[in-house]
């Protein structure tokens, strides 16, 4: 309960429960809700069932002299209801969105701020992504302010897809954008003045009365509604597309709205209110509907795209390839692997040294082991060609070289310790330890950066190896070369046949190779994020970001165009929240709206999350998604 006595609900929630009203077997009655809460503030309903009900399906209201506040009605069912499926009344603060509800003797949804003054006590709320049907009205507002209803199905409904009411307060700052409304007589009712309602980029289609009804039936006022970006469809050629009716009407306009080319420009409006005062009603354009399909939006593969045809940004590509990965597979064992016809240039005048890198003239590595019949089995990784290996590069100054190498040797080991990298580190005999480093090139001849592993075996011994699995070695940018090697050493040079040798050509990096398709297996790339409070431009900064965030938004802001050389298909999320006071959106030209329409107003203390995409034919970034939470 609340604090100070108010026994009203705060900080509670009803979750992942059925209730059944079973109305079938109960007198007919309009009173016996499945779920009414008296709120206060932080009250939830999500994941509820509410079917088969004698009055509301879901309601939670404040009252008319404390609004409740942060009421949250989330990815419900509600079904068969006697009198209104979900309600919220005498709120500031309301999120509705998620919804599944069907078949209400009286609304679908309906949210409520009369107080019998000219105060909308109902304001800042959210009706998004709700499927609504056969209904009274698919979605009732009444004397409310400060909202957006998006992105919801509406069908079937007996009177209208929305209807937005005024009693005494009158309704301001309403947003109706992107719904589809389908069969219904009116897509939707405006009854009574308002301080402006925008109705843009829905889809009515099929009504049989008209589309959008100024004043309705009765003898009243409608003023302040701007209708534009709309498609009207409707059921037959002779049906209105707007209809005004009523007293008075004032100050509403209808501009950049479409229709199919089968209705004539007669059947656009009809003009029945007694007087219209500053009204402009713009002949629609002819056309047909743009279709949201998943190609038109980038996603045309979403159903069916591989993991190995998933495209990164080029930002996200130059980062992974500077990247080892330590799993990555290079099976590199004698016992299975072919031996090479001949490989040059790998003769040691120093025998103790135990070669595992020979740099090549053009400065890139081999990683090499070997066993010695002269005491030792083991490997040697090292930065520079005075480890033992003839010739006269060096591996180059401020060069790093990331390896990782899983050994095993044939008795007790150790790397080696006292001043080289790593020292002391012990391997058990007949088990692969995995070791994992970087060397820096030094660009001179002494005091090599080094691994060195050394088992000690009898002299003489033969066919006792230490073994490499897993071996990597990798320059970054360079032409990374891995070789694996058994053999026998004799006197003051090596002989044998190399057993086993692998060499990845120019360009590749070990694990990933950004020119072909790979699959990169439980790894997670963390998205680059750019964080403002508030700025009257905010501007991403293309391409070192993923996601750009404005925390406080305390002015009206333009967003910039973000900077940078962004690829095509590149992703970028922008997630917007105000400082407690609604803040004007607007967007530079290269951001394109489409189906989803770019923002214009926060919502006062929800997030606003948009992910664009870039259209490098166009040279644009479309907005995809628009959704607001909180």
């Amino acid at each position: 309960t609340g604090s100070g006595g108010d026994v009203r609900l705060s900080n509670a929630s009803i979750s992942d429960i059925t209730i059944d009203g079973n109305a079938a077997n109960h007198p007919a009655s309009t009173q016996c809700s499945n779920i009414v809460l008296e709120c206060l503030a932080n009250v939830t309903v999500k994941n509820v069932r509410s079917i088969n009900c004698n009055g509301n399906g879901i309601m939670l209201r404040g009252t008319t002299t404390t609004n409740a506040t942060n009421l949250k009605i989330l990815n419900n069912t509600v079904l068969n209801s006697s009198s209104i499926g979900i309600q919220s009344s005498q709120f500031d603060g309301l999120v509705i969105s998620d919804n599944y509800v069907d078949t209400s003797a009286d609304n679908n949804i309906d949210i409520y701020g009369e107080d019998g003054t000219t105060t909308c006590h109902g304001k800042n709320f959210v009706i998004s992504n709700n499927i609504c049907k056969n209904g009274l009205v698919g979605i009732f507002p009444e004397t409310v302010r400060d909202g957006v209803i998006s992105g919801n199905m509406i069908s079937g409904c007996v009177s209208a897809g929305i209807h937005v009411n005024r009693i005494n307060g009158a309704p301001r700052g309403i947003n109706i954008v992107g719904n589809t409304v389908t069969s219904c007589p009116v897509s939707m009712f405006v009854t009574g003045d308002t301080n402006g309602v925008k109705v843009s980029g829905n889809y009515f289609r099929d009504f049989t009365t008209t589309g959008v009804s100024l004043g309705g039936a009765g003898g009243g006022n409608v003023s302040g509604v701007y209708i534009t970006d709309n498609y009207f469809d409707p059921h037959d050629t002779t049906t209105y597309c707007i209809t005004t009716a009523g007293s008075v009407s004032s100050v509403n306009r209808a501009v950049g709205n479409t229709m199919p080319s089968t209705i004539s420009s007669a059947y656009w409006i009809n003009e029945t209110a007694l007087t219209s005062v500053s009204c402009y009603y713009e002949v629609p354009a002819v056309g047909t509907h743009p279709q949201v399909t998943a190609a038109s939006i980038g996603l045309g593969f979403v159903d069916n795209t591989s993991d190995l045809a998933k495209p990164v940004s080029n930002a996200q590509q130059a980062a992974l390839d500077l990247k080892l990965d330590i799993n990555a597979t290079a099976h590199l064992n004698s016992a299975t692997n072919p031996a090479p016809a001949s490989i040059t240039g790998w003769v040691s005048s120093n025998p103790g040294a135990l070669p595992l890198i020979y740099t090549t003239a053009s400065g890139y590595g081999e990683i090499r082991a070997q066993r010695f019949a002269s005491g030792g089995t083991g490997i040697l990784l090292c930065s520079l060609t005075s480890c033992g290996v003839v010739g006269t590069q060096v591996l180059p100054a401020g060069t790093h070289w990331q390896f990782s190498v899983d050994v095993k040797p044939p008795v007790d080991a150790h790397t080696n310790a006292g001043g080289a990298f790593p020292g002391g580190i012990a391997l058990a005999a007949g088990v692969y330890t995995r070791i994992t480093g970087t060397l820096v090139g030094t660009g001179a001849a002494t005091n090599p950066t080094a691994l060195i592993i050394e088992a000690n075996v009898d002299p003489g011994v033969t066919n006792v190896f230490t073994y490499l699995r897993h071996a990597l070695l990798v320059q970054a940018p360079a032409t990374p070369v891995i070789s694996y090697f058994d053999g026998d050493s004799t006197g003051a040079s090596w002989t044998g046949t190399p057993n086993a040798s692998s060499s990845l050509g120019a360009g590749v990096l070990i694990g990933v190779d950004p020119s072909s398709p790979q699959t990169l297996s439980n790894k997670r790339i963390a998205p680059r994020v750019s964080t403002i409070t508030s700025s009257a431009t905010p501007g991403p900064a293309g391409d070192t970001t993923d996601l750009f965030t404005v925390t406080a938004l305390a002015t009206g802001a333009t967003f910039a165009a973000p900077t940078g050389t962004p690829s095509d298909g590149q992703t970028l999320l922008i997630r917007i929240k105000d400082n407690g006071s609604a803040q004007s959106l607007a967007w530079n030209a290269i951001y394109r709206a489409g189906s989803v329409l770019l923002p214009s107003t926060t919502v006062v203390g929800l997030q606003h999350y948009l992910k664009f995409i870039y259209c490098a034919a166009d040279t644009k970034w479309d907005l995809v998604m628009a959704v607001t939470v909180g």
